[in-house]
């Protein structure tokens, strides 16, 4: 998801995008994971903030967004020493990741 600011950095600024944001993405990714389950697949979305399942139960290890971005879409990570950013080939760092999961066939 595009954003305004630079994701990679810390300010007040850009604390209250990445909360917009993350809002707008759980809002959107729990409406997929309706329609998914209601065709009777299994979904659920992975809450950006926490790294954990937002529908289903939670374990103890965190899903990590940029870890996957790397393994499945090739972008490449940001150390930051605090914490990694996804680097995305136009947004650049003006970038929010989240992850819907699903057992659903493509078609």
């Amino acid at each position: 998801m595009a954003t305004e600011n630079d994701m990679s950095g810390f300010s007040n600024q850009t604390e209250e995008e990445r909360d917009q944001k993350t809002g707008q993405f759980i809002c959107w990714a729990k409406d997929i994971c309706s329609l998914l389950r209601a065709k009777g697949h299994w979904a659920d979305l992975i809450d950006p903030s926490s790294g954990l399942p937002y529908i289903g139960q939670q374990g103890s290890t965190a899903y990590s967004e940029t870890d996957d971005a790397i393994t499945l879409l090739g972008y490449k990570i940001l150390e930051l020493g605090c914490c990694r950013a996804v680097y995305h080939h136009t947004l650049k760092t003006k970038v929010l990741v989240g992850t819907v999961l699903t057992l659903a066939p493509l078609d």
